[in-house]
């Protein structure tokens, strides 16, 4: 069975080619595991994009997180009940430092725009919903676009049923939290390269191999936000804010002295660092300006 973003590729979904070129650049993260955590492992009802997500920094300059909708959802309110219109979703991320937009959007008291386009199956059609931007402070929260809120939102004027901006971030909250998942310790991810029949067999047909997707292994963390994060007792926004880490600027003094850059630091679950051990890079990139 090919993957979401590989019919995505193949159907006729994308709306611009510049974009077909940001996909054949994305990251590819399949995030099945986190999607059925988000709808049936918490009974949360309410998710905030300000309150409930407490790091959206960016892993890569460009991914794109795809999952299925699981068989059940479970809430507060109703209990646990078969997932409504269950689908296939993507999501992918398009990051940029404010850096390399403007002089003046430097100065602002955000890091990261990030444009998120959002795509659903619906029955055998494939959909671009249409694509919500924000922005993200320098250690991974989002800040408020003034009075329009914490994002915007860019709809498709195509589509029949037109998506609101509400539906569109309720559809892109699983890729979110998977997001805020990988800045958690005792999460990493596997590389799944398909079969050599599977890929032989997707050339032939589509004109290119399928993708190389990755999984995240939350396990472990599933167990870390239960048992020190009491998450079934103060919900996972508490659990995730103990689990997280945070970013250290050593861009121009340097760590030690001698290494410059971005650098993730890990905590301990009491909240004191893990003394000198760094963990992942993410010194996102700007994106390469198109020559016309």
């Amino acid at each position: 069975m090919s993957r979401f973003f590989d019919d995505i590729i193949s159907s006729k979904a994308v709306p611009w080619p510049e974009l077909q070129e940001l996909l054949d650049q994305a990251t590819v993260i399949l995030a099945d595991n986190v999607a059925e955590y988000f709808y049936s492992g918490t009974d949360q009802d309410y998710w905030s994009l300000e309150a409930d997500f407490p790091n959206l920094a960016p892993p890569f300059e460009v991914f794109f997180i795809e999952w299925r909708d699981p068989p059940y959802i479970v809430t507060r309110e109703r209990g646990r009940q078969q997932f409504p219109g269950r689908a296939r979703k993507g999501a992918l991320f398009i990051c940029a430092e404010s850096s390399t937009i403007s002089a003046s959007e430097a100065a602002q008291d955000y890091r990261w725009l990030q444009s998120i386009w959002i795509w659903m199956e619906s029955g055998r059609k494939i959909d671009c919903l249409g694509s919500m931007t924000i922005k993200v402070g320098p250690e991974g929260k989002t800040v408020g676009f003034s009075d329009k809120g914490y994002f915007e939102a860019t709809l498709n004027p195509e589509l029949r049923r037109a998506a609101s901006p509400e539906l569109l971030l309720s559809v892109a909250q699983p890729a979110l939290l998977t997001v805020c998942f990988l800045h958690c310790k005792n999460v990493h991810m596997e590389a799944h390269t398909p079969p050599a029949p599977l890929a032989k067999k997707h050339r032939l047909r589509y004109g290119r191999p399928p993708v190389v997707y990755k999984t995240l292994v939350i396990e472990p963390l599933k167990r870390v936000l239960r048992s020190e994060g009491n998450a079934d007792e103060f919900g996972l926004r508490r659990a995730l804010h103990i689990c997280r880490g945070h970013f250290k600027d050593y861009k121009e003094r340097g760590l030690f002295g001698k290494i410059h850059g971005v650098f993730w630091w890990s905590d301990h679950l009491a909240g004191t660092l893990r003394s000198g051990l760094v963990i992942k890079d993410y010194n996102v990139k700007p994106l390469k300006p198109e020559n016309h």
